[in-house]
């Protein structure tokens, strides 16, 4: 879960960082967009070409000094160098508070015509129409303030900042469209061109888009409803709206229709455009909550699937802690019993022989014939049997830790069965026994355990070899000693049914040959993965099969 959340982390923060990226060059491209508009206006004043200064014809035009504002400010917002940026924002916001303190003094510092004259409005008395309006000069300084900040990330102030001018700059656009000449009368202090309010919201819009994961990032760049559906309205309120509105305002000036009449068409296509994005907004609504219970579907499914999981795991765990305090209880048994039980025995075994030397002594000596010596020697034979058959449970009893390694398993079996052998057998490994499964390595631990001890038990060998070869799909194990050998038919005992009965779990084969010159080979072979079927081929007509 946790390794989960670091990598929704890790992909929410690479969307984040490709939503800067890509927002940097949609910033840049704005900016060049209002430095092109404000050169045209730059050229056109230096021409002396109208239509560059005042497209709509109106009495109101773009100064110059504005276009100059734009263009550095637009500079501004395209370098990456922090000082370049700075010196021109603040050169910027210097200009255009000199022309506030202008019109607020009375006073004028030649920075109206210093370039360029106004040949729409030539100067008169109280006139300066070089000098833009105190709205448009604190536009700039508003922006001029969000290039600063923002990088500095003081990104809330600086977005404030910067939506103040694309507001008045949206007025301005809609006030020409609409021929609101109370807005941009001439002369005011209020007045603001067409061009300057498309240069504001393009050079407002470039720097909020620098705002890292700000409003019109999200907006923009965002794969959400929420952010699909604001670029669904957007477009609507800022054109297809306005337009109609325009429509309106065209008809009623044509005559076509009176105001009521157009009211009541306005409206009626308003009305008709909310329903259109309601629509979409619930239809996209619907989408998500479909998608929503489709999740809590899937999640229900994964937490059964979780539990399921969690309670085969407790069963696991159950069932080996259960294991582990049964072979707890073992060892502990078998060590009772060897440090207790076979001690006794021992020591009473070696009283009773004592006893049998002293009286067969005595009887020699007296000439008694009741054969005292003989019957306690018969009681120590009896005595070292037993002690071998505790020693053959203990040895049963004795679990094998759980190793990766077949290898060690064997050299560990080895060991401990040399305490009831009287030797030390041979292991080898041989082929393909890497990489076996835990339960197969306790099953091959086991049968070898099996084997060895009904060696010990019956075959009384000097010699006993243990050999294991693995292959890509099989496991044999064969344990061969030099001891008297099996009957003939083979005895169904206790340890011999045991073999028989893992091979027969595991789809395998246990069989038992002679060893020549005597003794007995057994060899046990299962397949090497869960499932698959032993290729079994000729087997020795006269072995026993599991």
């Amino acid at each position: 879960m946790a390794a989960r959340r670091r990598s929704l982390r890790t992909i929410r923060a690479a969307v984040l960082d490709e939503w800067e990226r890509r927002g940097r060059t949609r910033s840049v491209g704005l900016a060049c967009l209002a430095g092109l508009i404000a050169l045209l206006v730059v050229v056109g004043w230096f021409l002396e070409v109208e239509v560059l200064v005042s497209p709509g014809g109106h009495s109101t035009s773009t100064k110059f000094v504005t276009a100059v504002m734009s263009l550095t400010l637009g500079a501004a917002v395209v370098t990456l160098a922090g000082r370049v940026r700075d010196a021109l924002a603040a050169a910027t916001a210097l200009v255009a508070f000199l022309i506030v303190v202008e019109w607020v003094a009375g006073v004028s510092l030649g920075l109206d015509q210093a370039v360029v004259d106004d040949f729409l409005n030539p100067a008169a008395a109280g006139v300066h129409p070089g000098r833009p309006s105190i709205l448009t000069c604190l536009c700039f300084v508003s922006l001029a303030g969000a290039v600063v900040l923002v990088p500095r990330g003081r990104d809330r102030l600086g977005s404030v900042l910067a939506w103040f001018p694309a507001a008045l700059g949206l007025v301005a656009i809609f006030a020409h469209v609409y021929d609101a000449r109370e807005i941009y009368r001439a002369a005011s202090t209020t007045a603001m061109a067409a061009p300057t309010g498309v240069m504001l919201v393009l050079l407002s819009l470039a720097v909020l888009l620098t705002v890292p994961h700000g409003a019109l990032q999200w907006m923009w760049f965002g794969t959400d409803p929420g952010a699909g559906l604001l670029r669904l309205i957007t477009p609507i309120a800022l054109f297809a709206i306005p337009f109609i509105g325009w429509l309106r305002v065209q008809g009623q000036s044509e005559g076509l229709f009176d105001t009521e009449v157009g009211s009541a068409l306005l409206m009626t296509v308003v009305a008709v455009g909310v329903i259109g994005v309601t629509y979409r907004a619930a239809r996209t609504a619907q989408r998500i909550d479909v998608e929503r219970e489709k999740l809590v579907d899937e999640l229900h499914q994964v937490n059964q699937e979780l539990e399921e999981r969690v309670r085969s795991r407790s069963v696991q765990i159950n069932r080996q802690r259960t294991r582990l305090a049964l072979l707890e209880e073992r060892d502990r048994i078998a060590r009772d019993l060897h440090d207790r039980v076979i001690q006794r025995i021992f020591a009473a075994g070696l009283q009773v022989a004592a006893l049998g030397r002293t009286a067969r002594k005595i009887e020699q000596e007296h000439g008694d014939d009741r054969q005292l010596g003989e019957s306690l020697n018969s009681v120590a034979r009896e005595l070292d049997m037993a002690i071998r058959e505790l020693r053959n449970s203990i040895f049963e009893l004795t679990s094998i830790g759980d190793h990766d390694d077949i290898e060690q398993v064997l050299i560990d079996i080895a060991t401990r069965s040399s305490r009831i052998l009287g030797f030390m057998p041979a292991v080898t490994a041989d082929g393909l026994v890497d990489g076996l499964a835990p339960d197969l390595v306790a099953q091959v631990a086991s049968v070898i355990q099996e084997a060895l001890s009904n060696i010990a038990r019956h075959a009384r060998a000097s010699h006993v070899t243990v050999s294991l070869v693995g292959t890509d799909h099989d496991l044999t194990v064969e344990v061969t000693d030099d001891g008297v050998g099996l009957p003939d038919p083979l005895p169904r005992s206790s340890g011999i049914s045991n073999l028989m009965n893992r091979a027969r779990n595991l789809n395998g084969t246990a069989t038992w040959s002679a060893n020549e010159p005597r003794g007995t080979v057994m060899t046990w072979r299962v397949p090497r993965r869960p499932g698959d079927t032993l290729d079994r081929g000729p087997e020795p007509l006269l072995d026993t099969e599991a």
